[in-house]
């Protein structure tokens, strides 16, 4: 039952294959000869200021080596906070 299933779409495929002419193959894309390609790359300066993190941190201390950790990481923000959601 299974073979006469499988021959059966086989021959589907053969005879439409065979009526429209078979597989055709497209024809080649030729280059347009006045294309623009355009490349853009990212602006490099020297001496120029880096833009501003938007990275920050949260700590349940403060103190000064942690104010001191957060500047030397150029942190934009730091939220101390006192109150534990855990308890």
């Amino acid at each position: 039952m299974r073979t006469l299933f499988l021959n059966t779409i086989i021959i589907a495929i053969l005879a439409s294959l065979l009526i429209t002419g078979g597989v055709k193959s497209s024809p080649p894309v030729q280059d347009a000869p006045e294309a623009n390609n355009l490349l853009y790359l990212p602006l490099i300066q020297k001496n120029f200021p880096p833009p501003q993190t938007v990275f920050g941190a949260e700590t349940y201390s403060l103190n000064t080596a942690r104010i001191n950790q957060a500047r030397n990481a150029n942190l934009y923000w730091m939220r101390y906070t006192t109150i534990s959601w855990a308890a």
